[in-house]
């Protein structure tokens, strides 16, 4: 759980960081683990044109990522807001820590439909750490505590 928060906060301080340092105005909050019963997703960034819905998971084997991992009222929640023109992300970051300086520490982006159509054309329950990366729509690394968001963003 701790590398969960980790993970939640060096992405949102990434994310305050590159549209700061652009000068760009937006609006990124955080939902609080306190404030529902079951969070429908982890944070949303209004930012020029877009409106982005994202939740955010860590995966720490080098074995598969289980799907279930993704609960049925946040898919419920986040497939609801896509009929309405908006589109979420779904960010797993892989931690794998080797106890070497080169352990692997990537997130994996997809948006709502490569993710569907990955988890539909799957024969299993899970998702090879090797999928995760290939399938990806784009990757995220990290360097220094940053996520390298202004590829993503396209800034």
């Amino acid at each position: 759980m701790a590398q969960e928060k980790d993970f939640q906060r060096e992405f949102t301080r990434s994310i305050r960081i590159a549209l700061n340092w652009n000068q760009e105005y937006y609006l990124y909050h955080k939902l609080s683990d306190m404030s529902l019963d079951k969070k429908p997703f982890d944070c949303f960034l209004a930012y020029k044109k877009w409106f982005l819905w994202i939740e955010l998971k860590i995966h720490k084997k080098s074995t598969a990522f289980a799907v279930n991992k993704i609960e049925d009222h946040q898919l419920y929640a986040l497939t609801q807001l896509m009929r309405t023109g908006h589109t979420w992300y779904i960010i797993v970051n892989v931690r794998i820590a080797s106890g070497r300086k080169d352990s692997e520490n990537f997130a994996a982006v997809y948006n709502i439909k490569s993710w569907l159509e990955l988890v539909e054309s799957l024969d299993r329950k899970s998702i090879p750490v090797v999928m995760l990366m290939e399938k990806a729509d784009t990757i995220l690394l990290r360097r220094r505590q940053l996520w390298d968001v202004k590829s993503w963003l396209k800034i």
